[in-house]
């Protein structure tokens, strides 16, 4: 059987070893000084050499073909010690399998009784021991006073992929080396030097796209290179690792980026049927889409890359803004944690480009700052069928659409979507009035300018200025309840307690006496008796008037004959306070201070009750 080839070309000495410098340097500095520790902790990802560096340290300090020296750097990695320690033979050094002795038995009888013996051939006893954060807790704590007190001939290296599992107490008593993942350009020229070994000929872009999908691990990348031997009968090109292999390679990324960047749904999901169709695996594509947009987000913010980028990240820069490459990468992240447990990963990426091209199907706090920040600019969110104009073609539009589709993007983000929470939280009425002191508010960001939109929602609301209530005809009841819904609007908005108690009122109109009549349910007489106090009759009055004409009167009746239930919420109108009927429930002064709740949801208010309050923390009843 023919031996792999990570294990026929492990490092035999410390200068074959790739990466790791500065484990490699400490190292050797210890070694040279003969300052070995008693204990070490070897932690990192697989393939990046832990056990291999467990085994050259374990030969430095058992070879005695190093110039008449022991411990030496510079051991021969050829005389006896060193081979059967590198077949993992040699009778002093002793590699335990932690993931399969994890009891405590097996700490105490290959260890603790053994480890007071003096060495079989040499001056020191090497205990490795691999993937030690699988034992058990028992175990630890019966190897803990052993560890932290050895004999001097012992030397512990405990090697692990999963340090945070390992107790602090074994930690503690340990030196820790921290494994860095190989760099692809490492793992290129080790694969040449293989290659070079095993007289395989062998593409450079095919050795490079090997050392990329090898994630930082020799291991995988020598086992990916024998496959290939095997598959190419020694002749490795680029077409070959495609075919073999499922790849981004191929991948057409600069497609897929302008599709996002000018939200093109339709061009994306195109994209993935054709990649699918080309065999190409969604997951690595997702890594790599993240490597992408995470060079793009770094050169956007101004950052430098040391890495060569393709020619169509600049082409496409344009189209992202540093918040929208942002809320990408967030986005992405998440998938990449998904695609674990994901049984659809095509399925799964392509839910979560439609997030990343239309923010209207996200309901997260960053899509929808997203949305206002298109808003700012004055570029309208939505998906496109196709490409999108270019920018100068924009910039000509008239500006009255464009006004137009602003208003419509507020008001539904507003009245939609935007979590927001009015709570009364100050009630405060004093003897003596005295003005408000101003509360100054950090200044924010400059916004779209709404003023125009209020004044159209204004009048999708139907409410009616006293200048165009001269000419109403109110003996029509089509136009009667129109100036009543008007005039409601603006009597919730102003006096927030009559919006449930008016809800139930049935507006008429009396030619003869030329009077406005609010009929109530015979069982609403507590709510008329509120409203039916001078103070309420004058301020809703007030209100009918602005709208209806100053000469209309105004009365409120008890419908007798009415069998309508009526029960008035007294914790929503009247703050959690069930209130008596000779008692005030509008003071003439009256402040309250309001803040946002980000946790509710919008209330069902007018969309022009939201944009006047939107923003404003202070809120001052006259």
């Amino acid at each position: 059987m023919a031996e792999a080839l990570y294990s026929k070309y492990r490092p035999k000495k410390f200068e074959d070893v790739v990466g790791q410098k500065h484990i490699l340097q400490t190292l050797k500095n210890a070694i040279t000084a003969n300052k070995i520790s008693h204990a070490y902790m070897f932690c990192g990802p697989r393939g990046t050499g832990k056990t291999t560096m467990a085994r050259l340290l374990a030969k430095a300090c058992m070879c005695k073909n190093a110039g008449g020296k022991s411990p030496s750097a510079d051991f021969c990695g050829k005389c006896e010690d060193c081979t059967e320690i590198a077949n993992g033979i040699h009778p002093d050094v002793y590699e335990l399998d932690a993931a399969s002795r994890t009891g405590v038995e097996n700490v105490r009888e290959e260890i603790i009784s053994r480890v007071g013996f003096a060495a079989t051939r040499g001056e020191k006893k090497i205990y490795i021991i691999d993937e030690v954060h699988m034992l058990s807790t028992a175990a630890f704590n019966a190897l803990l006073k052993t560890l932290e007190e050895p004999p001097e001939h012992v030397i512990f290296i405990l090697c692990t992929t999963d340090p945070q599992k390992v107790p602090e107490t074994i930690l503690s008593r340990c030196q820790r080396f921290d494994f860095a993942v190989i760099s692809a350009t490492d793992i290129f020229e080790r694969l040449k030097y293989v290659c070079d070994q095993e007289q395989v000929t062998a593409e450079d872009d095919a050795l490079r796209q090997i050392a990329q999908n090898a994630g930082g691990a020799m291991r995988n990348a020598l086992t990916s290179l024998e496959q290939a031997i095997a598959f190419t009968n020694g002749n490795i090109t680029i077409a070959n690792i495609k075919d073999n292999y499922a790849s981004d390679a191929d991948a057409d990324f600069d497609t897929l980026i302008e599709a996002i960047g000018m939200r093109n749904l339709p061009g994306i999901f195109e994209w993935c049927e054709n990649e699918a169709k080309n065999g190409a695996d969604f997951s690595k594509i997702c890594y790599s889409l993240t490597e992408i947009i995470r060079n793009m987000y770094v050169k956007c913010a101004g950052g430098n890359l040391n890495a060569e980028l393709p020619d169509y990240i600049d082409a496409h820069l344009g189209l992202f803004s540093t918040d929208r490459l942002h809320r990408i990468m967030l986005v992405l992240s998440e998938l990449l944690g998904e695609l674990k447990t994901s049984t659809n990963v095509r399925l799964s990426f392509e839910v979560a480009m439609a997030k990343i091209s239309n923010p209207k199907s996200d309901l997260s706090l960053e899509a929808l700052a997203e949305r206002i920040s298109n808003l700012e600019i004055a570029k309208p969110v939505e998906v496109s069928e196709a490409p999108a104009a270019p920018a100068h073609a924009i910039e000509e539009e008239a500006e009255e659409p464009q006004q137009e589709i602003i208003q419509e993007e507020v008001a539904e983000i507003v009245e939609r979507e935007i979590p927001k929470k009015v709570v009364n939280v100050v009630e405060d009425k004093k003897p003596e009035p005295e003005p408000e002191p101003e509360i100054k508010m950090p200044e924010r960001p400059a916004a779209v300018d709404f003023s125009s939109a209020r004044e159209d929602l204004k009048q999708e609301a139907n409410v009616v200025s006293p200048a165009d209530a001269e000419s109403k005809n109110l003996q029509s009841n089509t136009e009667l309840q129109k100036l009543w819904h008007a005039a409601f609007a603006n009597i919730r908005r102003k006096y927030p307690a009559f919006g449930a108690t008016l809800l139930t009122a049935n507006p008429s109109y009396n030619d003869i006496s030329n009077q406005f009549i609010l009929t109530f349910p015979k069982n609403a007489s507590f709510s008329v008796g509120v409203l039916k106090k001078p103070d309420s009759m004058e301020k809703i009055e007030v209100e009918i008037k602005a709208v209806m004409g100053e000469d209309v009167g105004f009365n409120i009746e008890i419908d007798e004959n009415s069998n309508e239930v009526f029960e008035p919420s007294f914790e929503n109108n009247f703050r959690g306070k069930k209130q008596d009927a000779d008692e005030d429930v509008f003071p003439e002064e009256e402040t309250h201070s309001y803040v946002e709740d980000t946790s509710a949801t919008t209330s069902n208010d007018s969309i022009t009750d939201i944009l006047n309050n939107y923003g404003a923390y202070n809120i001052t009843e006259e």
